[in-house]
């Protein structure tokens, strides 16, 4: 199904816009689904994805950028497993280690492709059992998809199962292109730079989709 392929993108948004390597390229990290509640819709019962930097892009369509690849595989209520795979460019900005300290001081910061704004600093345990003291979670908003490409026709494509989840919350604000059925997408992340890639020790999407609410929450899987 076609849907399965937005969350993964949106994480790897999440995650890219916090990696702390100067080049980048090369390096890949792996996540998992964590199935509390409190983290993920009931719809989805497992679920696990890898993301890695394949390219520096010096004539990107907003200036340099990083190529990314992902791959995920999902089990969902009803729908069954889902797989798929893909692409898309980020800004190399957000991949120094300077945006996430600029983050950090100014509190709120806006780009071309989305609003990060600073949250707190807290010690991270992962599913897995690995420790990241003093991670910074930031919250990513505001996102427009029409500006990140590859990444709109994944939003659709994932959370386009969010119609067979059954709590509902109607209202929201918009975002980007021809996503309007999508609203109030926030993906909050827990920054550490011993997390390769993406530096997202964890990462949390959340949203609305045609009015029904929608979560999903990734822990990364120490090698």
């Amino acid at each position: 199904m076609r849907s399965m392929q937005k969350i993964f993108l949106l994480s790897l948004l999440g995650m890219s816009t916090v990696s702390f390597g100067n080049n980048p390229v090369g390096e890949n990290a792996s996540y998992k689904l964590d199935r509390s509640r409190s983290r993920t819709s009931s719809i989805i019962i497992a679920g696990s994805f890898k993301a890695k930097v394949t390219e520096h892009i010096p004539e990107g369509e907003k200036g340099p950028s990083y190529n990314n690849f992902y791959q995920y595989d999902l089990s969902l209520r009803i729908l069954g497993r889902q797989k798929g795979e893909g692409n898309f460019e980020l800004i190399e900005e957000v991949y120094t280690p300077e945006f996430i300290e600029k983050v950090k001081n100014e509190q709120v910061v806006t780009t071309e492709q989305f609003t990060a704004k600073y949250l707190v600093q807290e010690d991270v345990r992962t599913n897995d059992g690995s420790s990241y003291p003093a991670s910074d979670y930031i919250a990513i908003s505001d996102i427009d998809l029409s500006q990140i490409n590859g990444l709109r026709k994944l939003v659709h494509q994932l959370f386009a199962a969010n119609e067979l989840v059954t709590e509902s919350k109607p209202g929201g604000k918009p975002i980007g292109g021809d996503t309007g059925d999508l609203q109030n997408l926030v993906i909050k992340i827990a920054v550490h730079s011993e997390v390769p890639v993406l530096g997202g020790a964890k990462i949390d999407l959340s949203g609305i989709y045609q009015g029904v609410n929608f979560k999903a929450g990734f822990d990364y899987i120490h090698p």
